[in-house]
């Protein structure tokens, strides 16, 4: 049995983009698996692991980190299951992987920084303020944005992806793969814990794109 571990708030909110990148390639292989939710002060259970971050994925004794390695991992190992990455080099995955980590998770984080906060426990909460203060050299509550600037920084980006899906169904091509999975997790890390319309109604072939990835994948 697969065990994928994940971040989670509390009512065991699971928010973590990359967390769902992991989920979202399991279920696209059609492997049984089951998840442990993991909050931000429970990294103790996570030190067999011998790092801090999440998504971790034990198959059998085989630990794995990082989403992106997981995703490796399950292409290599389970090959008679259908494919995650179209491209044998990963180049276009890979570009698609940094892109949304750099650009589109960098808008998003500025418009969800502080409503994560209403989504953990008292001590998550003060660990997550803390530690994010320390690494942007400002607090959560400062540093959110919603203003109109900051939204229409993130609906170029959107409107980027819209266009894309102008001439075919998915991110990845004509058939679903990693590189949809990358965005979809992105999108659904900002829609667990904000009430901002991060796919602007103007851009409706990704609000179809990501119903459709959502209804099949995020289970």
């Amino acid at each position: 049995m697969i065990t994928l571990y994940e971040l989670s708030g509390k009512n065991d909110v699971r928010f973590s983009p990359y967390c769902w990148r992991a989920r979202m390639a399991l279920n696209y292989k059609n492997l049984d698996f089951k998840t442990v939710p993991i909050k931000f002060t429970e990294k103790n259970l996570i030190e067999f692991s011998g790092q801090k971050l999440l998504p971790i994925m034990v198959d059998n004794d085989i630990v794995v980190t990082d989403s992106w390695n997981i995703a490796c991992y399950l292409d290599k190992k389970y090959l008679g299951n259908k494919n995650l990455f179209m491209d044998a080099e990963l180049n276009f995955d890979h570009f698609v992987n940094q892109w949304a980590d750099k650009m589109l998770n960098g808008a998003i984080i500025k418009i969800v920084i502080n409503d994560i906060t209403k989504h953990l426990d008292t001590k998550d909460k003060d660990y997550f303020i803390k530690s994010r203060s320390q690494r942007f050299g400002i607090s959560p509550k400062d540093m959110a944005d919603k203003s109109i600037d900051s939204l229409n920084q993130l609906y170029k980006y959107i409107s980027f992806l819209n266009s894309i899906l102008e001439k075919q169904e998915f991110i990845s091509g004509d058939s679903i793969g990693y590189s949809d999975f990358v965005i979809a997790g992105s999108l659904k890390w900002g829609k667990q814990v904000t009430d901002v319309d991060l796919i602007d109604k103007n851009n409706t072939n990704m609000l179809i794109w990501y119903n459709k990835i959502e209804n099949l994948f995020m289970r």
